[in-house]
């Protein structure tokens, strides 16, 4: 009995340390499992390789690419491959055998991969080896994927789609069944192409001289270079069609027709060529339709896209045959052009690659990290130090968050760096074989104890102004907005500024209507702005106060600038906002004795928030250098919590106050503290100097962003008297 119940506690004592080490693996797992992009990349390489896609030598060649090192050879020797690309020489066949299956069915296929991101097209070789259909889209699939042309990292799988596999051995390929649209653009091309060489016969400005290189073309706008079946190889340029439309792409105009030459490489062909724009994404990005009708009463159409100053398209002849072609602008850069397809036929066979056998006495092992897995650093500048190793007789390449790191002799590394919040490093080494081992580093940034200064409490009670009959205030405060961010303590400036419109300016309550959050829709700001105003003010007498405080923001296309009501829509902001321009003007026209606005938002797009870095709407931008807009009347004081193209802040909750920085020092400049020659009255002048001396010492300490107020108007007018 007692043997059992030890057997029993032995057996808990061994569940319990196995939990421990489970419960430590998984807390740890967040260091290891990140995958920095290179590392993906690799992994990604040897898939490839692995499943048939790639020979050893793309593989190393690719490796080589990705890690920025000359040589990768012997990188891909331990990759256990599933399938290669070519088990056994084929002896050659003088005919195919056509198995009836569709899956094993031999020919001359052609597969067409498609990049949809980019709009690359990518054709499979034409090669006796690629003789299936898998074969043909493997073939056009690795092209797609290992493209030079894809920046590093760059190669989703879901991008290349296929578009078509034929077996033209049946006279047939992707591009010759060609839609009616196709067919009619063909015709008019031919039409203007016949019009054009009538022309030239008539003006004798036939140019019967054939051209071997690019280097010896005519002057051109684009030049470009062809590839087709059996070393076909054509060249040409063409330039701008002196009478062709011009369509309006943004703000470009750019002409829709192109007129050239082009010339066969048998020495003796010349052919006439007809390029047009079909349609445009962008200001840059075009597509179109071309053909190119050859002497030898051989013709090729077909379709090309175009980025900036270089493109690419395919076609195919009046016989089925396709034609690949690339275009550039630059003469020297087209003499560079090359045939991609050429880059894949040369490569060295699979089978005439030596076999790598491992020896059996030595086992490759992956290369080791020694480094820190977790540094505390204060904000700012920090260093990474440590060591990798491994059984080879050099140390393993070094890569940390993708940059290829110096390593000596010993392997020892350091790593400088610089943030200001946590973030996680990878560090990432590859040996000499291929084997790889990541980590990843936690650095984490140290809070800083900040002390905030307590501000003073906001004290209406303490005014004692005249009561004014001829004064009447508009308020607005709006917190919460429909469709965007929280413009945080606006309901609270607006709630508290309606104490201060009754103390400081000595309104009724029945003069001052006040909108908070939901209240200040679009209809009711209106209906309180213009309709409730034009009936209370007595022309020559009333003195109007408005105070807004919420978000503002700015159109995009001519900077006119907007207050938002709390139902606001991004997508109609002309309808569903308030006009800055047209509310002053509306105002104006009541003729009121005078009119002073207070404004606490900002135009460039951001919350104002420091708790929420989001911009108020994702089309938002900075409005950086916009001036003044002109739409302030002359008989207007405005007070701005910002220049145009600054944010707005607001108070911290460890201040003691939760306000508008601009609203809270505007309250606490009407209590007295903006009396700066202490006569018991406030100039708007006085104002604005009190506020340009608090507000952008408070925004820089408890933001580090700058805040500028900004006043247009008398600054001789007395604002209140106590």
């Amino acid at each position: 009995m007692i043997l059992v119940k030890f057997k029993k506690f032995i057996s808990f004592i061994i569940f319990l340390i196995f939990s421990i080490i489970l419960l430590q693996n998984i807390s740890h797992a967040e260091w290891i499992t990140k995958k920095s992009d290179k590392s993906k990349e690799l992994i990604k390489v040897d898939g490839m390789y692995a499943n048939g896609y790639l020979t050893k030598s793309e593989c190393t060649i690719m490796k080589a690419k990705l890690l920025k090192i000359t040589s990768a050879t012997g990188m891909c020797d331990d990759v256990v491959v599933k399938k290669k690309l070519i088990t056994k020489k084929e002896p050659k066949k003088k005919k195919k055998i056509k198995v009836k299956t569709d899956s094993g069915e031999v020919g001359n296929w052609v597969a067409v991969i498609e990049h949809k991101e980019k709009k690359l097209i990518y054709t499979s070789d034409n090669l006796p080896e690629i003789n299936t259909k898998q074969k043909a889209i493997n073939n056009a699939t690795s092209k797609c994927w290992f493209d030079w042309r894809h920046k590093e990292g760059d190669w989703p799988s879901e991008n290349c789609q296929i578009i078509s596999v034929k077996n033209t051995d049946k006279k047939s390929t992707f591009i010759t069944k060609k839609t009616k649209k196709d067919k009619k653009k063909e015709k008019e091309l031919i039409k203007k192409l016949i019009t054009k060489k009538k022309k030239d016969l008539k003006e004798k400005k036939i140019d019967n001289k054939h051209y071997a290189s690019i280097r010896n073309l005519p002057l051109g706008d684009f030049y470009f270079i062809a590839f087709g079946n059996d070393d076909l190889k054509i060249i040409g340029y063409v330039n701008p069609d002196p009478k062709s439309k011009k369509i309006k792409i943004g703000n470009r105009k750019i002409v829709k027709t192109n007129i050239g030459k082009a010339y066969l490489n048998d020495k003796k062909t010349i052919c006439d060529v007809i390029s047009e724009v079909d349609d445009a994404a962008n200001s840059s990005i075009f597509n179109g339709k071309a053909i190119i009708n050859c002497n030898n009463k051989n013709k090729f159409f077909g379709s090309w896209f175009q980025q900036g100053g270089k493109g690419e398209g395919i076609g195919v002849n009046n016989k089925g045959n396709k034609l690949n072609f690339y275009f550039v602008k630059n003469k020297s850069a087209a003499e560079r052009l090359k045939n991609p397809n050429l880059e894949y036929a040369k490569k060295i066979p699979e089978e005439n690659e030596p076999t790598f056998t491992p020896k059996k006495s030595i086992v490759n092992k992956a290369p080791i990290i020694k480094v820190e897995l977790s540094k505390k650093i204060k904000k700012g500048s920090y260093k990474i130090t440590g060591k990798v190793t491994d059984d080879q007789k050099t140390p393993p390449y070094l890569y940390i968050d993708d940059e290829l790191i110096k390593v000596s002799k010993d392997g020892s590394f350091e790593f400088p760096g610089f943030t200001n919040r946590n973030t996680q490093i990878t560090v990432l080494a590859v040996d000499k074989r291929g084997l790889q081992n990541e980590v990843v580093v936690k650095v984490i940034v140290e809070k800083e104890i900040v002390t905030i200064t307590k501000l003073e409490k906001l004290k209406p009670q303490k005014i004692n102004s005249k009561k004014n009959n001829n004064k009447l205030a508009v308020i607005i405060g709006i917190q919460k907005y429909d469709s965007f961010l929280n413009a945080r303590y606006a309901d609270n400036d607006g709630e508290y500024f309606s104490e201060y419109a009754k103390k400081a300016f000595g309104i009724k309550s029945t003069n001052i209507k006040t909108l908070i959050d939901g209240e200040a829709n679009n209809n009711s700001s209106k209906i309180a702005l213009f309709r409730w105003l034009k009936q209370k003010v007595i022309p020559g007498e009333t003195e109007v106060i408005i105070f807004y405080s919420g978000h503002g923001m700015a159109s995009l296309d001519n900077g006119e600038i907007f207050l938002l009501s709390s139902d606001s829509d991004e997508g109609i902001i002309e309808d569903t906002a308030l006009s800055r321009r047209d509310t002053f003007k509306r105002i104006e026209s009541f003729n009121a004795k005078s009119v002073t606005v207070f404004i606490d938002a900002c135009y460039n797009g951001e919350t104002g928030d420091s708790g929420n870095e989001e911009l108020l709407i994702a089309s938002a931008k900075p409005l950086i250098g916009v001036k003044d807009t002109g739409d302030i009347p002359n008989s207007f004081n405005v007070f701005s919590s910002s220049q145009l193209n600054q944010a707005s802040f607001s108070t911290e909750k460890e201040t003691g106050v939760e306000n508008g920085i601009f609203s809270y020092y505007l309250m606490k400049g009407l209590e007295g503290n903006a009396d700066l020659n202490s006569d018991r009255k406030i100039t708007n002048g006085e104002m604005q100097k009190y506020l340009s001396m608090k507000i952008p010492k408070i925004a820089l300490s408890l933001h580090n962003r700058e805040q500028d107020p900004f006043f247009k108007g008398n600054k001789n007018l007395i604002l209140t008297s106590f």
